[in-house]
């Protein structure tokens, strides 16, 4: 059990072969980086010999989390809101993250041990009405 440096290629092929969100795109952390000006490291977690867990970081942040931007003044270079992380991890990975982040999705939450709770909620769609304030009738 172990977590070890690793190049941008192989962050890529775990992102393939495990998926991720938007955030943890590989062609957009690559971007960030080139934007922000920021160094990006790649590292990865593995048990007996299987990469189970790829992340990329800035010092001890993920990639891409808001507030490492907010800290360094770099946050409106590029906005993605509040970025949901899905990291690019096997189904059997089981351990602590010991990297900061803002939002780590919900379906790492039986995977990594040290994920704090909070009250934000996901809205991907809601009726009309629930965005007008005012109720006009015809």
């Amino acid at each position: 059990m172990s977590w070890f440096k690793i190049e941008f290629d192989a962050y890529q092929n775990a992102y393939k072969n495990f998926g991720g969100s938007f955030i943890t795109n590989p062609l957009v952390i690559k971007i960030m980086e080139e934007i922000f000006q920021i160094e990006t490291h790649y590292l990865a977690y593995r048990e007996e010999n299987k990469i189970l867990l790829s992340v990329a970081v800035w010092e001890n942040w993920l990639a891409g989390s808001k507030q490492y931007l907010i800290e360094k003044k770099k946050r409106y270079l590029f906005d993605f809101g509040n970025a949901e992380f899905i990291l690019p991890m096997s189904k059997e990975f089981r351990g602590v993250l010991p990297f900061k982040c803002n939002l780590i999705s919900k379906v790492h939450q039986n995977q990594i041990t040290n994920i704090e709770k909070n009250s934000f909620k996901w809205c991907i769609a809601k009726p009309h009405s629930e965005f007008v304030k005012d109720k006009y009738s015809i």
